[in-house]
């Protein structure tokens, strides 16, 4: 019994330490088809590899520095210019009390400006900045009054106990944006592939979408469609055609368009360990 007694100190000492100082859920990511180009309805003929559908995507709430801002936070030096885009944000995790329930947050999208905007090496290397932070990190802004100025920063991925309370910054105004296209080239299109698949008759269609620059991969993401079930109608993260005709010889398609995409959240709902499922909630 003592030597449970006694291991009880220890046990309670783990648990406190685990789990991230912050993480972070970014504001929800959608399609944003109005800031576009609008897509032709009615009748339309594609070829295997076309683009059917296209459409920018953006934060649903999001801030734009009025000005630079410089700051330091684990011991490296951080710069972002005036314009740069931050997501809202809510913070959760052990240190997540260290910043006011009110407070106004705003993050880095890691594929974005948390990672390029590491400017400077201050004093230390970065096997360094891994020693003292995760390998995933992302810059946060608060805003604790409110009042449409940032006054404070966290590192998200900070492990050291002196990197983890927020560091007070020279106040800078932003401006809030709702339905903001992310920054760089983010986009997501339907494409047409044609006649898929070593057996049977299936035309596919597959959602393709890229967050500034980096491609995101979908396990389920294809819909096949019955080349003798034809005319059918498709329906693919809130866009809805109807496949009218096959030609067999060139491959192409004839549809009619009810509508491209709606504008809408997405995500991913994870159904395996290696699978991921887009989802689409309509506004």
């Amino acid at each position: 019994m003592n030597r449970y007694i006694a291991a009880l100190p220890l046990a309670l000492l783990i648990a406190g330490c685990s789990g991230p100082h912050y993480g972070i859920d970014l504001t929800s990511k959608a399609f944003l088809p109005g800031k576009g180009n609008i897509q032709p309805l009615g009748p339309a003929e594609f070829a295997p590899d076309a683009t059917m559908f296209e459409t920018p995507l953006g934060f649903r709430k999001a801030a734009h520095l009025n000005s630079p801002v410089k700051l330091t936070l684990a011991g490296k030096d951080f710069t972002f210019a005036a314009g740069d885009q931050f997501a809202g944000a809510n913070i959760y995790g052990k240190s997540a009390s260290l910043i006011p329930r009110s407070a106004a947050i705003f993050c880095g999208n890691e594929r974005m400006n948390a990672f390029k905007a590491l400017t400077a090496f201050s004093t230390l290397g970065m096997s360094s900045l891994l020693n003292r932070t995760g390998n995933s990190t992302q810059v946060c802004l608060i805003d604790s009054e409110n009042d449409a100025s940032f006054d404070k920063a966290i590192l998200s991925g900070a492990k050291r106990a002196e990197d983890v309370a927020p560091v007070a910054i020279s106040p800078v105004g932003y401006d809030t944006a709702f339905n903001d296209v992310m920054a760089g080239e983010s986009i997501g299109r339907i494409i047409y592939r044609g006649k898929t698949g070593m057996i049977g008759g299936h035309i596919s269609f597959d959602l393709h979408v890229i967050e500034s620059g980096t491609p995101l991969v979908f396990d389920n993401v294809r819909r096949k469609v019955d080349i003798k079930s034809l005319p059918q109608e498709v329906l693919l993260m809130g866009a809805n055609f109807t496949v009218q005709s096959y030609d067999p010889a060139t491959g192409k398609i004839k549809v009619n368009i009810a509508n491209g995409f709606r504008e809408g959240d997405y995500g991913l709902t994870t159904a395996t360990r290696t699978s991921y499922i887009p989802i689409y909630i309509p506004r």
